[in-house]
């Protein structure tokens, strides 16, 4: 029986742009990493248009993404890369937490490894440039949610921004606001082709 690793769903900007977001659920088994790869390069030959991949690739990039437990396989690290370059992906960094997933240990047998990301095309990046990616603290679960927000919002503190209408009769407001709405932080993103 075929296992399906991805679930993609199409979908319509507020600007009438249509894009993809593909879940992913990379399977646990190392040999098995490969059929997930090539899914995703199928879909990717098949696309020409904003795609976003969300969810548990099962495989790190770097060595930087694991601490404890056996060293990541050069290998599949490698196809993974391969597979984000050929699909011409980047992947998008979280403003927050490195790791997205642990087997809960207590040291010195703890594993902590970033297998769950965000991963988009030039064309998504495009429509929405200000993309941001946020990894939550673990509740119940090995995995850390990742949270995926398309407009860059600033509520990645502890403290919920809430809007006062009086902020409307100060005599800097516009100002304010439109040289806010203009820096507001760009997208940490890694180049991988």
């Amino acid at each position: 029986m075929d296992f399906c690793y991805t679930v993609s769903a199409q979908g319509i900007s507020g600007l009438g742009a249509t894009f993809f977001i593909t879940f992913v659920y990379g399977d646990p088994i190392k040999a098995n990493h490969h059929l997930v790869w090539s899914q995703l390069t199928f879909i990717a030959a098949q696309r020409s248009a904003p795609w976003l991949c969300i969810g548990d690739f099962i495989s790190s990039l770097t060595w930087k993404e694991k601490v404890g437990g056996n060293p990541s396989s050069s290998h599949d690290m490698f196809s993974f890369r391969f597979m984000l370059g050929t699909c011409q992906f980047q992947d998008l960094q979280s403003h927050s937490l490195v790791f997205t997933w642990s087997n809960k240990w207590k040291d010195p047998d703890n594993i902590r490894i970033e297998l769950d990301r965000v991963a988009a095309n030039l064309d998504w990046l495009s429509l929405y440039e200000d993309t941001a990616v946020l990894v939550q603290t673990v509740v119940g679960s090995d995995h850390n949610p990742t949270i995926l927000d398309s407009g860059g919002g600033k509520t990645f503190g502890s403290r919920l921004w809430r809007f006062e209408s009086m902020w409307f009769r100060h005599p800097d407001y516009a100002q304010t606001a439109e040289r806010d709405w203009i820096s507001d932080h760009r997208i940490h993103r890694r180049q991988l082709y």
